[in-house]
């Protein structure tokens, strides 16, 4: 891994993602994993999904990407936020960091 990929990857867990500013610890699938809730981006994409007719977001958060192991999350995979189920809705990734939407089963 290059120096710059080191101290990108660094930063993003231990600033960005850092209990202590903006990140909250959530069980995600059985693991804990540090996210940062973002309703000001959900209200955001909850006006163009509604503009455009698609599936409002219930919870959109951001979340580092090596926390899922190499393991991508993808569009309609079942996620658990603690013990409710929901499902991708929309996800993206950039800089090391995926932006993930959530609905709930059911809604």
């Amino acid at each position: 891994m290059s120096n710059f990929k080191a101290a990108l990857e660094s930063d993003i867990l231990e600033t960005f993602f850092n209990e202590a500013e903006f990140a909250e610890t959530a069980i995600i699938n059985g693991e804990p994993m540090l996210i940062i809730k973002d309703d000001h981006e959900l209200e955001k994409y909850n006006i163009k999904a509604y503009e455009e007719e698609l599936t409002r977001g219930e919870l959109l958060f951001h979340v580092p990407v090596v926390s899922f192991h190499g393991k991508k999350p993808f569009r309609d995979m079942q996620i658990s936020v603690g013990n409710r189920p929901y499902y991708v809705t929309d996800i993206s990734e950039s800089d090391g960091v995926y932006r993930i939407v959530l609905v709930g089963y059911g809604s």
